[in-house]
Formats: C-alpha cells, sequence, structure tokens
C-alpha cells in the first residue's frame, strides 16, 4: 500500500498515449493481488492529468462492486465483470478494445468477463503517469500487488489473450 511506479511525462508522441493507436485499438492486460480495504478508485495505472482520467485513461479498482474500471478521458467507461476482484488472490486481467468497431471485452483468466460496444476518445495530451496510483495528487494507492503489466496499441484477440494468460498463469498459482 503506498507504493507507485512514476512513469514520468508521457510525451504527445509516446505509445501510451493511446490517443491514435497504431492498430485501432488498446489492450491493456495486467496481474493484481487485492488485498481487503484500501481507496475506492485506487489506480492499477493511470496517465491522464484530473480525476476520472481527464485527458488521458486509467483502470481502476471500484470497491463496491470490487471490479475495476478502464476510463477515458473523464468519459467514456468500460466495466469489468460482475465475478469482480477475490481478495488475496492473484488474478490476470485484460481490457481490448476495437476503436473501429467500438467492441470492448473484459477477461479475467483468460477468459471474458463482460463485453460491450462503446466508442472512447483518448486526447493527445502531454500527462503524467504512474503504476499504482493516480498521477497528479496523493491518494488513490492500489492496496495490493501488481504483477506486470502490458500495454498493447491493438485490441487483442481472445486467443492472443489466451495465449499471453498461458505464459504468465504458473508465476501467479493459476
Amino acid at each position: 500500500n503506498d507504493d507507485y511506479v512514476d512513469l514520468g511525462t508521457i510525451s504527445t508522441s509516446n505509445k501510451l498515449q493511446l490517443s491514435s493507436p497504431a492498430n485501432n485499438g488498446l489492450t491493456i492486460m495486467f496481474s493484481s493481488y487485492g488485498a481487503a480495504g484500501g481507496d475506492d478508485f485506487s489506480r492499477i495505472i493511470d496517465k491522464s492529468n484530473s480525476g476520472n482520467a481527464a485527458n488521458g485513461w486509467s483502470i481502476w479498482r471500484n470497491l463496491t462492486p470490487n471490479n475495476f474500471t478502464f476510463r477515458s478521458n473523464n468519459v467514456y467507461s468500460l466495466n469489468s465483470s460482475n465475478s469482480g476482484i477475490v481478495t488475496n488472490t492473484w488474478a490476470i486481467w485484460a481490457i481490448s478494445h476495437n476503436q473501429t468497431t467500438g467492441d470492448w471485452v473484459w477477461f479475467k483468466n483468460g477468459q471474458s468477463d463482460s463485453s460491450g460496444n462503446q466508442s472512447y476518445s483518448i486526447p493527445s495530451v502531454q500527462t503524467n503517469a504512474r503504476i499504482g496510483t493516480w498521477n497528479h495528487s496523493t491518494a488513490r494507492e492500489f492496496n495490493g500487488r501488481i504483477g506486470f503489466i502490458l500495454v498493447y496499441e491493438k485490441a487483442l484477440s481472445s486467443d492472443e489473450v489466451q495465449q499471453n494468460y498461458n505464459y504468465f498463469k504458473d508465476r501467479y498459482g493459476l
């Protein structure tokens, strides 16, 4: 708790902008071990300059109903599955969004957990980025552990998500 990784300033030419991904989409995959309690809206990763992922994007944990949310530019939210986060247990998560079709899918441990269709807009604005907290003030630290984070400029297929899950799962006892 209260530890984070500061990624520094993300320039408008940095691939972490995700405002105009080379392959018309994005996928963010990570492993987490959530402890009980902590801040509501605690961040896995945040690249923005204000609350609700203004001028960027973030993934955060909701304590109620205990799931993850991807949000971009203060408006667009893609919620995780209803199965939620199991306290003191590792899981591998991914959010994949096809910018062309609007289709998005949350995955938990290689399996689709929820899906939908929604557009999103991430402006090309220079902001800071952090893993484990938001980047513009104190609080919102993730209470637990983050094992890895992968960011892709494309929507991974379910087979690609499964392949990554299979690669990492033994490290987390899954």
